[in-house]
Order: structure tokens, then C-alpha cells, then sequence
């Protein structure tokens, strides 16, 4: 066979597979094209859940009569004050967290320093509280009596030494100074407290609630409360006197005096902005709680806890907070009430 043959056919040769390298090379990008318009067809026919807000929250003026609250302190507490790991950050708020687990622990959260949640060295708690601008938390314990300590500035809850203070509550709530809580007979106390942390006399206050929250007023701390009647009352700026609300809720926290969110006996939550909001109206609640900085925590019926950074939204996007401990390694909890 002469050369220029031999040439011919390798040039042949070589067209051939340069051709059917280019032909497959346009089918694969043919392929990647309608693959990616499948993607976006498919993205675009999602869309995040929506929600209505419905009706307010379902609905005797405040009684009078009060009675001095009883109980006397008894010895302080300290903790082993063990040493823990630090957890990654789960939400970006800076504000503290506490809640009680269904089992009667007391766990706390400070994203300041990045814990997850931290058992808390307190047993059998039956109510937590937190000033978070005196950084100060307030536990009710199962019998009734107030302690207290600052929130730690390293996050190790597990190192608390805890004061006790006057008085016999079933629930409290404080902010800027102004604690407020609620016995077993529904009556009302509040007591100012200063910088150091140190209490004056709860002086008792005309009404009856089941449950107060403290909050923003005008010109000072106000209060939010609900009745056993699920009746709303708010004060503008405490000492003053209570006036009635519409709505109403068996469970009630507040940022400010028109800003809140409660939770009725049918679990449903509402926040009010501009009048009331149902949140959800497919889902229920067990119990809220809400901040300065306007973040909302929420408990679902089996008491896992969510987040979200703004609750004036009928659609909250909600982060789902963990419900494991390193203080607890291999335990999941769920909780019954909390406080931001």
C-alpha cells in the first residue's frame, strides 16, 4: 500500500473520531440543558406555607383583693461547677434562654458564649424567669419559694449560686428591675431590684391573674396578665392600675405594651402587632415566649422548643432548637415551660 494511501485513511480515520468525540460532547450539554430546565420548572411549582390571620384570641374586671405573700429564705446553693463543652451556635440571638424539662430539670442557653443547652444546677423547678437587662434569673421552686442568680458572663449555668428571696409564688416575670409574680391564690406581687441584685419588699397589687409578664412600658416597666377566665389586662406603667384588654389567653408574654404574643385554652397561638394575629392557625402551641429584641420561642404540644427572630409574622420561620444536652449525654428532653 503507497504512503499518500496509508495517509489518506488515517486522516479518514482521524475525521471520524474527532467528529464523534464532538457529537457526544453536544449531547451531553443538551442533556445538562434540559436537566437544568427541569430543575427550575420544579423549584418555581414550590412555594413556602402561607397563613390567614383568623379571629382574636377567645375572651369581670380584676378583683381587688390581695394578700402579703409568705415565706422565708432559707440557705444559699452552690454547684459542683463542673466543666462542659461548648456547643455550636444555634441561633444568632444574644439573649439568654432558660426552660424546664418535663422531667423537672432546669436547662439554660447563652448564645453569647455558644452553649447548647446546660443543665442548670437547681432541682425540681417549677417556673423560670429571666430580667434580661439585669441579666438575673428568677426560679419559682416546687415548693413555691424565689431564688435567684446572674446570668453567668462565661455560660456556665452549671456553676450557679443561687439567693433566696422573699415570698410564695407559683409563676414570676421581670424586666428592667421590676420582678412581678402570682401565687396559688392568683394574687399579685411586685417588688424593684437593683443593680446588685438585691430585692425590696413585694408590695401587693389590686387584681387577680393566673399569669404575668412583665414588659416595656411608657415611662418604665408595664404589665400583661391573664385571669383564670382567660381575661387580658394590661398596665401602663407599673405602679398603676390595670386595665381591661381584648382578647384572651391562658398564658401571656410581652415585649411591650402592644407587642405580644399569648396562647388560649384551645392551644392556639396569637401575637399582636397592629391588633391580633393568629400564628399558624394549622398548628398548635404549649407554651410562648418573647423578647425585647422581638424573637419569639415557642413549645409545641409535646414540648419541643422552635425559634424565629421576628414574631410579627403570621408565617414565623421557625428553627427548631435542639432538645439534647452535654450535660445529659444520650437524653433527649422536651420542656413545659420557658423564657427568653
Amino acid at each position: 500500500m503507497s504512503t499518500a494511501l496509508i495517509l489518506g485513511i488515517s486522516g479518514f480515520l482521524l475525521f471520524i473520531v474527532i467528529g464523534a468525540i464532538a457529537y457526544y460532547m453536544m449531547s451531553k450539554k443538551d442533556e445538562t440543558g434540559e436537566d437544568n430546565e427541569k430543575k427550575t420548572e420544579d423549584d418555581s411549582s414550590s412555594s413556602t406555607p402561607s397563613s390567614t390571620p383568623s379571629s382574636t384570641p377567645s375572651t369581670t374586671n380584676v378583683n381587688t383583693e390581695a394578700e402579703t405573700p409568705s415565706g422565708a429564705p432559707a440557705s444559699s446553693i452552690s454547684s459542683s461547677g463542673t466543666e462542659l463543652p461548648l456547643g455550636p451556635v444555634i441561633i444568632q440571638s444574644t439573649k439568654p434562654i432558660c426552660a424546664i424539662s418535663n422531667d423537672n430539670n432546669l436547662f439554660c442557653m447563652d448564645q453569647d458564649t455558644k452553649n447548647n443547652w446546660i443543665k442548670v444546677n437547681q432541682t425540681n423547678p417549677r417556673h423560670v424567669a429571666i430580667d434580661e437587662d439585669q441579666r438575673i434569673i428568677y426560679v419559682v421552686k416546687s415548693d413555691g419559694k424565689l431564688v435567684s442568680s446572674p446570668v453567668p458572663s462565661d455560660g456556665k449555668y452549671d456553676k450557679l449560686v443561687w439567693k433566696d428571696l422573699p415570698g410564695t409564688f407559683k409563676q414570676v416575670a421581670a424586666h428592667k428591675g421590676l420582678v412581678c409574680g402570682v401565687n396559688n391564690n392568683d394574687d399579685i406581687f411586685c417588688a424593684n431590684v437593683d443593680a446588685n441584685g438585691n430585692i425590696g419588699s413585694f408590695t401587693p397589687v389590686p387584681g387577680k391573674l393566673q399569669h404575668i409578664s412583665v414588659v416595656e412600658g411608657q415611662g418604665g416597666p408595664g404589665l400583661h396578665g391573664a385571669n383564670h377566665l382567660q381575661e387580658l389586662f394590661y398596665m401602663i406603667k407599673y405602679p398603676g392600675t390595670f386595665v381591661k384588654n381584648v382578647g384572651g389567653a391562658r398564658q401571656i408574654d410581652g415585649a411591650t405594651l402592644n407587642k405580644q404574643c399569648a396562647i388560649n385554652n384551645g392551644n392556639e397561638l396569637y401575637c399582636a402587632w397592629n391588633g391580633w394575629n393568629r400564628i399558624e392557625p394549622s398548628k398548635s402551641y404549649r407554651y410562648v415566649t418573647v423578647n425585647s429584641a422581638e424573637e419569639i420561642v415557642a413549645l409545641d404540644p409535646s414540648g419541643k422548643p422552635q425559634y424565629a427572630s421576628d414574631f410579627k409574622t403570621a408565617t414565623p420561620s421557625w428553627t427548631v432548637l435542639p432538645t439534647t444536652s452535654p450535660s445529659v449525654p444520650g437524653k433527649t428532653f422536651t420542656f413545659k415551660q420557658i423564657d427568653f
